[in-house]
């Protein structure tokens, strides 16, 4: 029978642990306990701060604040990309949309997938290799933007992705943002509008950027919104836009003007879909970031790492006030 006190051993149980890395039932056999008591004694000790325990990552590691950012917003998954200050928008931008792959190759085979436009996502769909998952079905989850830019083409990046995973590919042919609510409705009539739209509903997983309401977010550069409307959003309390439509600041869907001219999947259906991976590319977009993740928007987040600190500044910034 141990004669040794319950102190003794709690202090022996710490040590042949920690310092001498003896695994549980080595240190329970050495000091003749039971493997139960050993874990108790171990948790006592951390309790009582017998032991010092501290975690060091490389510097160019953000897994604590990914954690953090979880436990935080409830999210599944936070994936946090290294970047530097000297990136530009645009770079950053290319390196969330290489790590975006990453996710589509855990995913698995034969999953349907609805995506947005944006040019995060069009780096990774640029950045996917051939062959490396087959996927069931492609399909666009709004309208296009009706412009051509030479860094992503509006009418290529289902096609693309479905061309690389051997899918099939369901286009949304129309404006993501009417001219008015006639057309809409008339174009959601349109039998192979109805029947994308019906597919992006039953998407297993949604890919979708974010946009800041700014004169550098693609609606205004593709004519869709002018100047006048982003100033009549804002006052609003409409703070960056998805999939075609407006939110605020916790998150939640603004009724605007352009509400029902969009040609694009409704808010509710699309937060209907299991998996929301969010690519959000920039510095600039914490307040946009604050109220997606707020909202429970995304699932899986993936964002930069300078990004992801302002995300984590803004948070505080809220309790603090």
């Amino acid at each position: 029978m141990n004669r040794l006190s319950r102190e003794a051993l709690l202090i022996r149980c710490a040590y042949l642990f920690y310092q001498e890395k003896l695994n549980i039932k080595e240190v329970a056999d050495r000091l003749d306990i039971s493997r139960f008591k050993v874990s108790r004694y171990l948790k006592e000790a951390e309790d009582n701060n017998f032991v010092e325990i501290k975690l060091k990552f490389p510097d160019n590691q953000f897994e604590i604040l990914a954690i953090e950012l979880e436990n935080k917003f409830n999210l599944k998954r936070v994936i946090i990309v290294p970047a530097t200050p000297e990136m530009t928008s645009e770079v950053r931008r290319t390196i969330v949309g290489k790590k975006g792959t990453d996710v589509l190759k855990e995913i698995g085979n034969d999953k349907s997938i609805g995506i947005t436009w944006g040019r995060t996502i069009a780096h990774m769909v640029e950045s996917l290799p051939y062959d490396l998952i087959n996927l069931n079905k492609i399909t666009e989850l709004t309208g296009g933007y009706g412009m051509f830019d030479p860094r992503m083409s509006t009418s290529s990046l289902a096609p693309l992705l479905a061309k690389k995973t051997h899918a099939s590919c369901y286009q949304m042919h129309a404006p993501i943002i009417s001219s008015n609510e006639i057309i809409t409705k008339n174009l959601k009539r349109d039998d192979s509008i109805k029947r994308t739209f019906n597919m992006a509903k039953n998407s297993d997983i949604a890919i979708f950027g974010a946009a800041n309401l700014s004169d550098k977010s693609m609606l205004y550069q593709a004519g869709t919104l002018t100047a006048d409307d982003l100033s009549e959003l804002k006052d609003n309390g409409v703070i960056g836009s998805i999939i075609g439509r407006f939110f605020d600041k916790d998150g939640n869907e603004v009724k605007t003007k352009f509400q029902k001219r969009s040609v694009s999947i409704e808010w509710e259906d699309f937060l209907k879909i299991p998996q929301r991976v969010a690519l959000i590319g920039g510095a600039n977009k914490s307040e946009c970031l604050y109220g997606l993740v707020k909202g429970s928007i995304p699932t899986t987040l993936i964002i930069d790492d300078i990004a992801a600190v302002r995300l984590m500044e803004k948070i505080r910034e809220e309790q603090e006030y």
